[in-house]
């Protein structure tokens, strides 16, 4: 049996609040289409954070607030790849403060802004969905209290 092997990665749980309230920001694989949230591999001399950014701005085409804790992480693994290696991403959130109507990867990914329930019922990773239910949850809690 083949050694599993763990590869890491950061990416960011994008937010912002609209007219309609809290939306997260989606986008697609270009593999196989699925929701996800950007990621990518920590790029050699950057931090996990500043990786993180740069993967939200190359396929996403956002800019924005990114904070240096982690609200959690997931592993997935890629359909095309051996099943012995596993992704560990490390998950930031980042408050959009500017989406841009061009970016790096705009014709290779879709970008969608979607409610809390919505992006639990696309992506495919449980502990993905657990992490946007609570981090919204953590959200919802932080600007009631506020009021």
């Amino acid at each position: 049996m083949a050694k599993q092997t763990t590869i890491r990665q950061s990416g960011a749980l994008v937010y912002h609040f609209g007219p309609r309230g809290l939306h997260f920001g989606l986008i697609t694989s270009r593999g196989r289409g699925r929701w996800v949230i950007p990621k990518g591999h920590v790029d050699k001399g950057l931090s996990a954070t500043a990786s993180a950014a740069k993967e939200v701005f190359e396929e996403m085409g956002v800019k924005g607030d990114l904070m240096d804790r982690a609200i959690g992480r997931y592993c997935y693994t890629k359909y095309d790849e051996p099943k012995n290696r596993i992704y560990e991403v490390i998950v930031y959130p980042m408050l959009a403060l500017d989406i841009l109507e061009d970016w790096p990867e705009m014709d290779s990914r879709q970008r969608d802004w979607v409610s809390p329930f919505e992006a639990v019922q696309r992506v495919e990773e449980t502990d993905l969905k657990h992490m946007i239910t609570e981090f919204a949850a953590d959200l919802a809690a932080i600007r009631f209290a506020a009021e």
